[in-house]
């Protein structure tokens, strides 16, 4: 399936939970997840994960753009930012999973 018009719900599934969870949305060629700073911020890193099952639904889906949103600000990056030497792989608890620092984003804050 690779119609940009359609909003299409990605789903993994979750070890730490046992079960299928939604991850996001893709839209457009960008991948968007809402993520709650406190909960989901890798605070030894700096970053925010996702899955790496995930990226292989990604790019069969022709993603090119990765938004983080959190309720302030907008973190967007390239998906091959994703594959880059910046990132940190490592298992916590859901699988194994791809951390990237938010230096390596950029950052929007929301309109109030």
């Amino acid at each position: 399936m690779k119609n940009r018009d359609t909003i299409m719900n990605i789903r993994i599934y979750d070890r730490k939970k046992r079960k299928m969870v939604v991850i996001g949305v893709v839209k457009d060629g960008i991948f968007s997840k809402k993520v709650i700073p406190k909960k989901h911020l890798m605070r030894i890193y700096n970053a925010y994960g996702i899955q790496e099952e995930a990226f292989d639904i990604l790019k069969n889906l022709d993603v090119h753009t990765v938004h983080i949103l959190t309720p302030k600000k907008t973190f967007v990056s390239g998906l091959e930012d994703w594959f880059s030497s910046h990132v940190i792989l490592t298992k916590h608890g859901h699988g194994q999973q791809r951390f990237l620092p938010l230096r390596y984003m950029e950052q929007n804050e929301k309109a109030k």
